[in-house]
């Protein structure tokens, strides 16, 4: 197998609340699916399941998933939401179809992929993943030493806030997410604090609102994110990645996160029934900027998920056109 990195953005739910995540899209009644796994991998597979992660990345390549095989196909598509570790075992189990943005966790792969062949590797997804700590472009331009790390040895007093008390903020997302923030912070003698904004959406209220004040602000961010095109950001250079660095326990980690090829993956039921869905899903691409664009659609002009992936969907048939089987004639967004 490829390498995988190191996870570095867990979304980490209770094993026990799996199967009753049921959230699914309005557009479909749930009583339209059958409760058996096999009766979603048959060769018509007229009705799939796909998983929603919890950040607006993942809403917009799954809605716009939804689009396309429903409007092609007549798939119907149910959209339930599980964080990224739990959604491993529901598809080994055939009660999920699919995942169509994973980044790395080269643990699971290696259990359910690799060892137990109940999942399988989807291909990639197109976009390329990292993470990193940023702060505002106008702050860099203050202080020009915080364009790295050892600046902020000396101005992390700019970051205090009444969250981190006698230290300088780190501002992360969802405390579900788990990231290297902490012991980076440890390794390099930092005198920061992690302070979790709560969500994705919470943390980007938090990062406008001190472009809004001009204030100070170092946060944990990512590509792709819609926000990047908005405003300017700084990505504050830390110890580069490294393979050694990548193989340290997750408390001795010491250097920037790596670049993710995001993927997919899929129930090996469903695969192996390689219907016209599956070879869908598995010939689907998204670059950043298609995911960019949707999410912006979703998150900063207030579309519903569904109606941001139809309006994208009908503006750029050359992106998913090339995903049909036997595309040779451009289908109809009708």
């Amino acid at each position: 197998m490829t390498h995988r990195p190191r996870a570095h953005r867990i979304r980490v739910v209770a094993a026990g609340l799996l199967l009753l995540v049921t959230a699914c899209s309005p557009a479909y009644s749930t009583g339209s699916r059958a409760s058996t796994a096999e009766s979603t991998t048959t060769a018509k597979t007229t009705s799939i399941t796909l998983v929603e992660n919890s950040w607006t990345g993942s809403t917009a390549g799954v809605y716009l998933a939804r689009w396309v095989l429903q409007t092609q196909l007549g798939t119907k598509v149910k959209i339930i939401q599980l964080d990224e570790i739990p959604v491993w075992p529901a598809m080994a189990q055939g009660r999920v179809d699919g995942l169509l943005e994973s980044w790395g966790h080269e643990d699971v792969y290696d259990t359910y992929i690799t060892k137990q062949h109940t999942v399988v590797d989807g291909g990639p997804l197109g976009a390329v993943g990292h993470i990193g700590w940023y702060v505002p472009a106008y702050l860099v331009q203050q202080h020009p030493s915080l364009a790295s790390w050892e600046g902020l040895k000396t101005l992390w007093q700019l970051f205090r806030t009444p969250e981190s008390g006698s230290q300088g903020q780190m501002l992360d997302g969802s405390p579900s997410y788990v990231t290297n923030d902490g012991p980076i912070i440890k390794n390099l003698g930092l005198n920061f604090k992690v302070v979790y904004a709560g969500s994705e959406a919470a943390e980007i209220a938090q990062v406008r609102q001190a472009y809004a004040q001009r204030k100070p602000l170092l946060f944990y961010f990512y590509t792709p994110q819609w926000l990047n095109s908005q405003l300017d950001l700084k990505e504050v250079a830390l110890p580069p990645y490294t393979a050694d660095c990548g193989k340290l326990a997750p408390e001795k980690i010491n250097c920037a996160y790596p670049t993710y090829n995001l993927y997919k993956a899929f129930s090996a039921r469903f695969a192996a029934a390689n219907s016209p869905a599956y070879q869908v899903l598995r010939n689907m691409r998204l670059t950043n900027q298609d995911q960019d664009e949707i999410s912006s659609l979703i998150a900063d002009k207030h579309m519903s998920p569904d109606a941001a992936a139809a309006a994208w969907g009908k503006a750029h048939p050359s992106v998913w056109s090339s995903w049909l089987p036997g595309h040779t004639q451009l289908p109809s967004t009708k």
